[in-house]
């Protein structure tokens, strides 16, 4: 007599029933909280005091601006303003101090000013606030600020309207050949830094958390099948024991 058995106990279908649901839950807690990580949620904070500014041509423009950073953190953050499609000036820190509240008491880095703004910007590192200082009418716009981490990037945007007077001409076409070249330059620049590229981790993270939850549900579908599926070809397994996760076969030969 042969008796050919599969009795699934340990690893029955009910247990690998509840051991893929707890695993699956893991999972998507990893994923939700790297999803919201990418954006703007992992405590570091980044405001703008005004969404729009007003001045004349001639004057001085303050865009203020204030930043925390969340305790503990991989690398200190650096700052970026934009104007339009141009970086106008990348700020890195490189050391600093911070109050209870995650505030900049003090700080030290490297600031990148685009050649057509030397002697007319005044950057702030504390607060990250810059000043543009001679207004021209081409400097009305849209400026951004961008906040970046290691964890995540923020970004927030100001709008500037410039009174023009008669004569307040800027920008002649070699200046505006000047100012793109300027602004690859510092893109260049701000690319060798680490904590841009570090930003793109969490993206990263997100898709071999996919793949592993792939994976895991084909080896889980596996299991499964050699648990269920009986080994002779005319054997079967009664509804009933299959609902249980435990079936018999028996099959004898004389």
């Amino acid at each position: 007599m042969l008796v050919v058995r599969c009795v699934c106990r340990e690893w029955g279908i009910g247990t690998i029933w509840n051991w893929w649901l707890r695993f699956s839950n893991v999972l998507t807690f990893i994923l939700t909280v790297s999803m919201l990580t990418s954006d703007c949620c992992t405590g570091h904070t980044l405001e703008v005091h005004k969404t729009s500014l007003t001045a004349s041509v001639g004057d001085s423009v303050r865009f203020s601006s204030s930043y925390s950073v969340s305790s503990p953190f991989y690398n200190w953050p650096s700052i970026e303003w934009s104007f339009g499609y141009q970086t106008i000036l990348y700020y890195s820190i490189d050391n600093g101090s911070l109050n209870s509240n995650g505030r900049v008491i003090w700080s030290t880095g490297s600031t990148a000013i685009s050649p057509l703004y030397e002697g007319r910007l005044e950057f702030h590192p504390v607060n990250a606030s810059l000043t543009l200082k001679d207004l021209k009418h081409c400097d009305e716009g849209t400026y951004q600020i961008t906040f970046l981490s290691f964890e995540n990037i923020i970004k927030k945007k100001i709008s500037l309207k410039v009174h023009a007077t008669p004569g307040s001409y800027c920008g002649t076409e070699s200046e505006t050949e000047m100012l793109l070249a300027a602004s690859d330059t510092l893109k260049a620049d701000r690319l060798q830094n680490p904590e841009k590229e570090a930003a793109q981790c969490s993206t990263i993270t997100f898709w071999v958390l996919i793949s592993v939850l792939v994976v895991s549900t084909f080896l889980c579908f596996c299991i499964l099948c050699k648990c269920i599926l009986p080994s002779g070809k005319k054997a079967f397994a009664p509804k009933t024991l299959l609902k249980q996760g435990l079936w018999q076969v028996q099959r004898s030969h004389t």
